[in-house]
């Protein structure tokens, strides 16, 4: 138990201390998501090959080991899936993307992962499973209108900022920085469905090829650096605009390091508890990150958004509880 503590403990401080220089990136270039999913890659990769790299006593030759006869076409599948929900999460923050925004839209993986598992995985979910999504959407979609309206307020690009709020959003249409905004969060939207794909794809894999979990950690990282080739000139470009500002680069360490960590606890936990804990876990710790980004960076934040964010953490935590009353079901009719 005191292993679970731990690991609980490392879940919670690594992922919410990994948000909080990630913010801080961002704060200070936007567009520094790629250069930074990048140095995450590369570190991951890294610790990785100290386990994984082998040398052959006979040849002399060093190979990566691997557990089984995992097809290289499944690691290639999750590699491809990894990188492009890594990419597009970070670079929609390019596009006026706000942290708390991101914390509650990613929240929303839930949605995605029911609809997707329903559609392309045969799974199966409860009425109090639905209903909890269906809580989910709600907050999304209060939270993203409240997003749009206070960003055109801000802006002071509405012709009347005391206008009706239907007003309000047919000038939003018409406003570029909002444009770009939509586009980032397509980019979320995208990076959500994507990773819901990848999380049922990972589960159906793991249980067919009893593949560790930092096993499959690391080569969707290490697999993924050549992807990382048609993306050279961004992130050339700020790694230069970087050395004008050395504070950037020990965020940067700092938020390599806490992610590890948060990585860590994460697969840990999971591990130890089981995947509802770890949700949990990991929820509790989103909305930490929340009310500390709003509070600490003085991010807006409006009646309405706190109505939105707290729907959807309600509905992820009813859609966690449907989740263990279901298995708890399952168990007593075996």
């Amino acid at each position: 138990m005191s292993n679970a503590i731990f690991y609980i403990g490392l879940t919670i401080g690594g992922c919410f201390s990994n948000s909080f220089f990630l913010e801080s990136v961002v704060r200070l270039d936007p567009g520094a998501g790629v250069l930074m999913t990048f140095i995450q890659f590369m570190y991951v990769s890294v610790v990785g090959l100290a386990v994984y790299l082998k040398r052959d006593p006979d040849t002399g030759h060093f190979y990566l080991h691997r557990k089984g006869n995992t097809p290289w076409r499944v690691y290639i599948t999750m590699t491809a899936l990894y990188f492009l929900t890594s990419v597009l999460n970070n670079w929609s923050f390019t596009f006026g993307v706000s942290q708390p925004f991101n914390l509650v839209a990613r929240s929303s993986q839930l949605l995605a992962s029911l609809v997707i598992g329903y559609l392309f995985f045969s799974r199966k979910y409860s009425r109090m499973q639905i209903g909890a999504v269906a809580l989910v959407s709600f907050g999304i979609i209060v939270t993203t209108l409240s997003e749009i309206y206070s960003k055109q307020v801000m802006n002071n690009s509405c012709a009347d900022c005391d206008a009706l709020p239907t007003e309000v959003f047919s000038q939003v249409l018409a406003d570029t920085n909002t444009i770009n905004w939509l586009i980032g969060c397509a980019m979320i939207i995208s990076s959500i469905c994507i990773l819901a794909v990848l999380g049922h794809y990972q589960t159906d894999a793991y249980k067919n090829y009893d593949i560790p979990a930092e096993e499959g950690l690391f080569y969707t990282h290490l697999m993924s650096l050549p992807m990382f080739v048609m993306l050279v000139p961004d992130l050339v470009n700020h790694f230069f605009m970087w050395n004008n500002t050395p504070i950037i680069w020990i965020y940067l360490v700092v938020n390599v390091l806490t992610q590890y960590l948060c990585v860590k606890g994460v697969h840990n936990v999971n591990k130890l508890l089981g995947s509802v804990a770890c949700t949990l876990v990991t929820t509790v710790r989103k909305f930490i990150s929340l009310v500390f980004s709003v509070i600490y960076f003085q991010n807006p934040f409006t009646v309405a958004h706190w109505v939105g964010s707290i729907s959807v953490f309600l509905g992820a935590f009813l859609y966690i509880y449907a989740r263990r009353e279901l298995k708890l079901k399952k168990i007593k009719e075996q």
